[in-house]
């Protein structure tokens, strides 16, 4: 095993799987342990931001859906970032669509922006292995 994989997250506001690549010839490898699907939150007035010094609620305007799409993007870009922290990453992709892909990239630490190596605006949480892996390698990924 490399010490610096690809780690490929592909994401929606409702779920998130995550998968190495250890070197660009091998096949996509699914941390099955890391997936993730949204919960609903119901009756939520409002979502803290758990990133840096001061907390600040999200605005009263957003939609129960917005808020709980937040709050479950944000929980994935903490599992980013754990992996980076523990220097499991060596580089990222990113895949999601374009709403899901602007927060997520919002939500990740500096550390991890600076690992991305591809980010691809697609739909693609609910696509087969095979697929995402011929979509990754399209990519050069």
């Amino acid at each position: 095993m490399i010490s610096h994989p690809t780690w490929i997250i592909v994401a929606d506001g409702g779920g998130a799987r995550f998968f190495v690549r250890l070197l660009q010839d091998l096949p996509l490898r699914e941390i099955e342990e890391l997936a993730e699907t949204a919960d609903l939150l119901h009756g939520a007035d409002k979502t803290h931001d758990h990133v840096g010094h001061g907390h600040h609620a999200v605005l009263a305007r957003t939609t129960p859906h917005e808020r709980a799409e937040h709050v479950f993007l944000r929980k994935v870009a903490g599992q980013i970032d754990r992996a980076v922290i523990e220097n499991e990453v060596g580089s990222l992709v990113l895949c999601a669509p374009p709403r899901a892909l602007g927060l997520l990239r919002d939500f990740i630490s500096e550390n991890a922006r600076r690992l991305i190596a591809c980010e691809i605006v697609k739909d693609a949480v609910h696509e087969p292995v095979a697929s995402i892996d011929a979509r990754m390698k399209a990519h050069l990924v």
